[in-house]
């Protein structure tokens, strides 16, 4: 995970984005599925140890609820007591990758919604969109994972500006 700048779990409660977290056990290899307003958190108070994570940041909790309600009654069959899947974790992800396409919807990674944050920070102060960051507690932006995110919420800023 990239670093976080100042105030973003701020903009993610005020924007009203949530996501969903696919974690794997190192040790039993189960797939563990969350949503969370902040997954770093998620992550740190865990007590497993999880070598492979991804989490996709999602339009709002209704999304997020959807798509966990969705994996839990495909692997039903699969779920443990403690709430463990027993599935591989790539067949778990491409399944949570599918129903995002199939609600017709978008996702994005945590280096994109910094990025997005950056935008929206830049509108709001009316600053360039290109350029050095004003971020507080990043030297620099991460790389875009998925650049194509950022146009469902650019109305033209990026190509009035440059």
């Amino acid at each position: 995970m990239s670093r976080r700048p100042n105030g973003f779990t701020k903009f993610i409660k005020r924007e009203g984005f949530h996501s969903v977290i696919l974690a794997e056990d190192l040790v039993s290899g189960q797939v563990y599925l969350h949503q969370s307003i902040d997954p770093k958190q998620k992550l740190t108070s865990s007590k497993v140890k999880m070598p492979s994570v991804r989490i996709w940041w999602l339009a709002g909790k209704h999304i997020s609820s959807r798509i966990s309600k969705g994996f839990t009654q495909q692997f039903y069959k699969m779920r443990n007591d403690n709430g463990a899947y027993n599935l591989p974790f790539k067949t778990a992800e491409q399944y949570v990758n599918r129903y995002i396409n199939e609600l017709n919807t978008w996702s994005a990674s945590e280096n994109d919604m910094i990025h997005l944050m950056d935008l929206f920070n830049r509108r709001k102060d009316n600053r360039p969109a290109n350029g050095a960051t004003f971020l507080a507690g990043i030297p620099k932006l991460p790389p875009l994972d998925s650049p194509s995110v950022l146009r469902h919420f650019d109305d033209g800023f990026m190509q009035r500006v440059a």
